[in-house]
């Protein structure tokens, strides 16, 4: 299913989650100490591990609940988080999050 939208509606859509609000909101975020070699299984050439380390943030608010979770990636000289599982019950933290990367 591909959904597409008038530039109209794109616009639209982007001046309502120009600035978006999230209330209420409180994480959870922790570190957790893995066996190096699960991490070395589990990602995709050419990223090398970083540390032995897996964040987890768990959100809740009003507008929505989610589950982000990555490990600590190298690609040559730089050094991120590579994504595990991204889960949110809305749309909208997934939307604003989209959203905030296409601005930049």
């Amino acid at each position: 299913m591909k959904i597409k939208m008038s530039n109209e509606e794109a616009q639209g859509m982007l001046k309502y989650f120009e600035h978006p609000h999230f209330t209420n909101v409180r994480n959870y975020i922790t570190i957790v100490e893995v066996d190096p070699k699960w991490i070395e299984e589990i990602l995709p050439p050419p990223l090398q591990p970083a540390a032995p380390v897996v964040s987890i943030a768990l959100s809740e608010g009003d507008q929505f609940h989610g589950l982000v979770m990555g490990v600590n990636a190298r690609y040559g000289d730089i050094v991120g988080d590579w994504g595990l599982a991204y889960v949110m019950d809305t749309d909208l933290g997934v939307i604003a999050g989209h959203l905030t990367w296409l601005r930049t």
